[in-house]
């Protein structure tokens, strides 16, 4: 398989370029609302026409409207409230989520798994309840 790399294109994976979850999401106050390159305060942010997505700090409160990621259910990645991103070829586009075909746009977690910083995050949650 290939992975999706913050130039908007597919590449072999490698561990140095892994996605986790990031920022609040501002509709439910819990996480997530965007998507993180791991280990770092980069997140996706906006999509340009050439089928680059670019980095910008992470909006930890949500509030960073071209940041809004969020996996789906059934694996499509959400753009804002009705963008999917796509892949053709080896790079990636937007297209309306309503006019996908049911295999396109879809993607999955390869080895998921919690950060380093989430779970200091509970550590120190449960030690207030």
């Amino acid at each position: 398989g290939k992975c999706l790399h913050t130039s908007a294109s597919f590449s072999d994976c490698a561990k140095t370029r892994r996605l986790q979850l990031g920022n609040v999401d501002r509709l439910t106050g819990k996480c997530c609302s965007g998507l993180r390159l791991h280990g770092t305060n980069n997140c996706f942010d906006f999509f340009d026409s050439k089928g680059g997505i670019h980095m910008y700090s992470c909006d930890v409160m949500g509030r960073n409207m071209n940041q809004q990621y969020q996996l789906q259910q059934d694996g499509r990645l959400q753009k804002g409230e009705q963008d999917c991103i796509v892949a053709q070829e080896n790079r990636v586009s937007l297209k309306p989520c309503a006019d996908l075909q049911p295999n396109e746009g879809i993607f999955r977690k390869i080895e998921p798994q919690e950060t380093k910083e989430y779970q200091v995050y509970r550590r120190e949650l449960a030690k207030d309840q």
